[in-house]
């Protein structure tokens, strides 16, 4: 499993797709296609991906001189260390640089300090003679949704357990001090707190009452009996909910103590994105990646899109006759479009835009 541009949650909560194994497979699909698709449309990777990347010098063109390497198709975020023939050039002799002249990344080239007492060289030959460790990718920008609720001693394990879900589901990419985890499934686990007062099995009876106001996040899911409930608002200790969720059978609940479950453990690819498996410990802030908002919309119209045509056998035409056409919607054009114009790369070679 790659890296995706949307979560399983989201894509279900546009369609409301019923909570099944053979649901989600069809949505893990449909989100990592439309990923592949965005890569392919904008000609770069969004995502970060810690990793050593080595460059020509000269390069190819022979017109940097030796104070200036470009990354060609690479887009870089940050640098840890960079050397040029063996010898490391310190972070204040050198400039991440981009050719829009902004001073955020993506950076397409390295420039050395002229002020500096540094300049490239190849060493003993100049194949592969740059290197650079690092940030590689269009931007790290995260959010910090939740912390760990117990310590993972073992760097093996799979899985975790968190404090709140809302922002957090299959297809997340999370940071936990150093080391990246990649969100794979996700199951359910006790909140600590139980529903105390009965419930009817009616649709207009939204508020739950809980024993403790503060066990559960506003845009989490819980899960009481057998019904999965949407919570958007809380009062307290009344939780305010959508019933029925996804597709489970509206129910009626009893006033005798019923546990609350939410889906906070998770279950993770370990030292994802070119990082290192590490220990961590309860209370840990945990971070999570978050794509271009407009990156990001574009993935779930595209799943969407791709969900609605399979299970129509991709006969969704409009027009007929010579006219006839695949039914894909302005809507999903235009966000095509705005996407490509906003995020679009221009490939030249090892001048790339």
């Amino acid at each position: 499993m790659g890296v995706w541009y949307a979560t399983r949650e989201q894509v279900k909560k546009a369609l409301d797709v019923s909570a099944t194994a053979d649901n989600h497979s069809k949505v893990d699909r449909a989100i990592a296609a439309a990923t592949d698709s965005i890569e392919g449309m904008t000609n770069r990777v969004f995502y970060p991906l810690y990793e050593t990347r080595k460059f020509d010098w000269p390069d190819e063109h022979g017109r940097q001189g030796p104070f200036r390497v470009l990354f060609g198709p690479n887009e870089c975020i940050s640098l840890d260390t960079f050397t040029a023939g063996g010898t490391v050039i310190p972070s204040n002799a050198y400039f991440l640089r981009n050719y829009a002249d902004r001073p955020r990344p993506p950076y397409t080239y390295l420039e050395v300090d002229l002020a500096s007492a540094y300049a490239l060289a190849a060493g003993t030959s100049w194949q592969l003679s740059l290197v650079g460790t690092g940030l590689w990718g269009y931007r790290n920008d995260e959010i910090q949704p939740t912390t760990l609720l117990a310590n993972v001693s073992d760097t093996t394990s799979t899985s975790i357990n968190i404090s709140d879900s809302s922002k957090v589901d299959v297809g997340s990419l999370i940071r936990i001090g150093t080391e990246r985890m990649l969100v794979t499934d996700v199951s359910w686990l006790y909140t600590g707190a139980d529903v105390n007062q009965a419930i009817t099995a009616s649709s207009s009876d939204v508020g739950v009452h809980s024993s403790s106001g503060g066990a559960v996040k506003q845009g989490e899911r819980i899960m009481v009996d057998n019904e999965m409930m949407l919570v958007y608002l809380i009062t307290g200790s009344l939780y305010t909910v959508t019933r029925a969720y996804q597709g489970t059978v509206l129910a009626a609940h009893s006033a005798t103590p019923v546990a609350m479950y939410c889906p906070r453990t998770l279950t993770v690819q370990r030292g994802a994105a070119g990082t290192t498996a590490s220990t961590h410990t309860a209370g840990d802030a945990v971070y999570c990646w978050q794509p271009p908002d407009l990156i990001n919309q574009l993935c779930i119209g595209e799943a969407l899109n791709a969900l609605l045509q399979e299970n129509s056998g991709w006969a969704k035409t409009v027009g007929a006759g010579d006219n006839v056409q695949n039914a894909v919607g302005a809507g999903l054009e235009d966000l095509r479009a705005r996407a490509q114009k906003a995020f679009g790369r221009k490939l030249r070679g090892a001048y790339a835009v």
